[in-house]
């Protein structure tokens, strides 16, 4: 598959033809965009524009047939956008697997009637953002969605926490800087999610050992913890998930950069015929602080 990254659009389409078209192609604040460039990318099937404003509705609107084959779109960043053109989306490319997006200020609850959307990644930064979709999700995708990130989710209410548990195939799922409704009470609800697989919830700074342990019990396929900046969870944790590592025969990955987690556990966890790996490094996984 080829592949275009951080590069200007206008400067690859002007290259040499006999490249070819790229099949992935990301872009980053690109500011020469226009509607006649999207509408040459006719085999294209994961296309990045992050912050790339410069797009609009007539923009995709003029390029739609030439994106029926995308599977992967990122449109994080992009606010001239409007709610006719979440129906085109839905409508017109309905290949795509993987959706990153801006949560809009008005619902776009079409996002959750694309028929193969698996993967979905809301950047929500201002309390009068939209997060309705969640719901939608939690209604149309509960049976089908494998992977759910929402950065930046300080505003999540409780009733969100509870509709993002209905999504039982989630595999994936990652909400940070929350200090409301991602703590113990929280993680009890997410034990309803039997197919995760990695949890993010770092700068959660209300999580403690005592919900960790509990979701690890109830999230059998539950093997990597990105908790960087959760500071209440402590090497008491670790020993725990010993416990649970060797009695399930399950493996962990813990992410636990600025926690009281500290290099002694991380030494002790090599006991655990390697069990349980701890890692103290800053990642930023999916964090926006």
């Amino acid at each position: 598959m080829s592949s275009v990254q951080n590069t200007q659009l206008s400067d690859y389409l002007q290259a040499d033809a006999a490249a070819g078209q790229p099949e992935s192609l990301s872009l980053v604040n690109d500011c020469n965009l226009h509607d006649t460039y999207l509408k040459n990318l006719r085999q294209i099937t994961h296309l990045g524009l992050y912050d790339c404003n410069i797009i609009n509705q007539r923009c995709f609107m003029e390029a739609r047939d030439s994106l029926k084959t995308l599977r992967s779109l990122d449109i994080r960043g992009i606010d001239a956008l409007n709610p006719e053109f979440y129906k085109t989306l839905a409508k017109h490319c309905p290949r795509i697997e993987v959706l990153k997006m801006s949560c809009p200020k008005f619902s776009c609850n079409r996002v959750a009637l694309m028929p193969k959307l698996k993967h979905l990644e809301l950047l929500h930064r201002c309390k009068n953002e939209s997060l309705s979709v969640i719901a939608a999700l939690a209604q149309l995708k509960a049976n089908y969605l494998e992977g759910l990130v929402i950065s930046s989710g300080k505003f999540l209410t409780l009733q969100h926490i509870e509709q993002i548990s209905k999504l039982k195939k989630l595999k994936t799922l990652s909400i940070t800087c929350n200090d409301k409704t991602i703590n113990d009470e929280g993680l009890v609800k997410f034990g309803k999610l039997k197919e995760l697989e990695e949890l993010t919830i770092s700068a959660c700074k209300h999580v403690t050992n005592k919900g960790l342990v509990y979701l690890m019990r109830s999230c059998p396929k539950l093997q990597t913890v990105y908790m960087e900046y959760c500071e209440r969870v402590s090497g008491d944790f670790i020993k725990e998930a010993v416990e649970i590592a060797r009695g399930d025969k399950r493996k962990f990955t813990f992410y636990a950069h600025a926690t009281a987690v500290d290099e002694f556990d991380r030494l002790q966890s090599f006991a655990t015929d390697s069990l349980i790996n701890i890692d103290l490094r800053f990642t930023g996984h999916n964090l926006e602080m």
